[in-house]
């Protein structure tokens, strides 16, 4: 079972949430994808990095955690993967 977490700034008013999962169930449709939060304030790394550190322990191994922040420009933005004891940026 391929589990994938999404950690983001990205809010609920929009499509981006969305258009992020479309991509990632057309590279793996057999993937499960588990919102922890869309609500980290804009830009606050230190915010999305707390969050997902009170919930990173209680899933299970293998897990890959996506950490998505908006930018200013494509330029700016972040995402952060990670999966326990591996992490990729």
């Amino acid at each position: 079972m391929a589990l994938v977490t999404i950690t983001s700034d990205f809010g609920l008013q929009d499509h981006y949430v969305a258009a992020v999962k479309a991509r990632m169930l057309q590279v793996n449709p057999q993937l499960n994808i588990v919102d922890i939060s869309h609500q980290i304030e804009k830009y606050n790394m230190a915010h999305a990095a707390f969050v997902l550190q009170q919930v990173y322990a209680d899933f299970p191994k293998g897990t890959v955690h996506v950490m998505a922040m908006s930018g200013t420009s494509r330029e700016n933005q972040a995402t952060w993967l990670s999966s326990i004891g591996t992490t990729y940026s």
